[in-house]
């Protein structure tokens, strides 16, 4: 939920909490009853999720090295007219 899409609404809401302490009351009680259910509250959720990106990053990462590595052993055995590598004929003068 977005609490509001510019600057200057984001300051009157801010002035307006800040002069009615039943409606400042009101958003810290549903804040804190929100915090026990809701996954943006949810840290040890966010961890886990984060650190499963970070080592599929890792091993996506590990994956196109080996294979990388792979690839250019192969094309190392290969002759070097079947590597891409074209020889000009010689030009006789």
């Amino acid at each position: 939920m977005k609490v509001t899409d510019n600057q200057e609404d984001y300051e009157a809401i801010a002035l307006r909490l800040a002069g009615d302490a039943v409606l400042l009351k009101q958003v810290q009680e549903r804040l804190a009853s929100n915090r026990l259910t809701h996954p943006l509250f949810d840290t040890a959720r966010f961890r886990r999720h984060i650190e499963a990106a970070y080592q599929n990053d890792v091993g996506n990462l590990a994956a196109r090295r080996a294979s990388t590595s792979v690839q250019r052993r192969a094309v190392n055995r290969l002759p070097r007219c079947a590597r891409g590598i074209v020889h000009s004929p010689r030009v006789r003068r």
